[in-house]
């Protein structure tokens, strides 16, 4: 992570906008905070309010961002948008850590999610966050070389956090041609649907959300006996279907989002339902191994 953030940094002094500032002085924090949750662990409200805070520092410094960034609530009044823009980073910034529970997984969809949104970023004629989100991809990907199943190394809280983090707070980053944030959570909806759906799972059957656990929709597969590398390259496959949809969404009209967003939420289900199978396989094969 501190590769990104040097070279991001070097990236706006060399274009001379220093609009992103915030938003890579937030991360850098929240970086710091994972690192050192990871040598000695933080209480959760400790963790998350120190992200409330980054977050609500970014959209302090970015206030005229916040309206070209939530499009659809552009009309609203900010003690309305606020709020939500500050649950979207903080959750964005703990899914991300989530998802990130075998090899190549979260790497990967920095990777791709990354790339998607520089592509968005650029047509949008924001150089600037185009660069940001490219130098984030490249950043991942040359961790991804090491991380890719069987990984060598591992990201940990300090990357997975900040990860979330920033590019949650990518929309807030520049003024009136920024990326909006429902093209980020489209760029990452596999995460955010998977950890979403469990979590509210999670609270329906009165578990305690901050234990951990192995629900997620990518962590099932495994405990039937697929390999991380077939996981890893399934869930590649749903990251670059969602990419393009984000891609094509972002010179789309607001109905025709709508549809796009309902293409990933279909991908989603999809891979529920083999998640399933591959479960109702195993259960079958051990009943006719019992039988015997």
């Amino acid at each position: 992570m501190s590769t990104f953030l040097v070279v991001a940094t070097v990236a706006c002094a060399a274009s001379a906008d220093w609009s992103a500032a915030p938003v890579l002085g937030a991360t850098a924090l929240i970086s710091a905070i994972g690192l050192v949750d990871d040598l000695h662990p933080l209480a959760a409200r400790t963790r998350l309010l120190i992200q409330a805070i980054a977050a609500v520092f970014v959209l302090w410094a970015r206030q005229d961002a916040i309206g070209p960034a939530l499009a659809f609530a552009a009309d609203w009044p900010r003690w309305i948008t606020l709020p939500i823009a500050t649950l979207w980073i903080v959750w964005m910034t703990n899914l991300f850590n989530f998802m990130d529970g075998i090899d190549g997984l979260a790497g990967g969809q920095a990777v791709i999610g990354g790339a998607a949104l520089a592509a968005v970023a650029y047509s949008a004629g924001q150089p600037i966050v185009a660069t940001l989100a490219l130098v984030a991809a490249a950043a991942s990907l040359g961790f991804l070389r090491f991380n890719y199943p069987p990984a060598s190394i591992f990201m940990g809280d300090a990357g997975s956090t900040a990860l979330g983090f920033f590019f949650a707070t990518l929309p807030f980053a520049a003024g009136e041609a920024a990326i909006s944030v429902d093209l980020v959570a489209m760029a990452f909806s596999m995460f955010i649907l998977d950890a979403t759906t469990t979590l509210i799972r999670r609270l329906l059957r009165g578990e305690r959300v901050a234990e951990a656990h192995r629900t997620h929709l990518y962590q099932r597969p495994l405990d039937f006996g697929v390999p991380h590398i077939a996981i890893t390259r399934c869930a590649y496959v749903a990251f670059f279907a969602v990419a393009g949809l984000t891609v094509f969404a972002a010179s789309a009209q607001p109905t025709q989002r709508l549809a796009f967003a309902l293409a990933a939420v279909l991908l989603f289900y999809a891979l529920v339902v083999s998640a399933r199978r591959v479960a109702h396989g195993h259960n079958v094969a051990l009943a006719r191994k019992a039988s015997r």
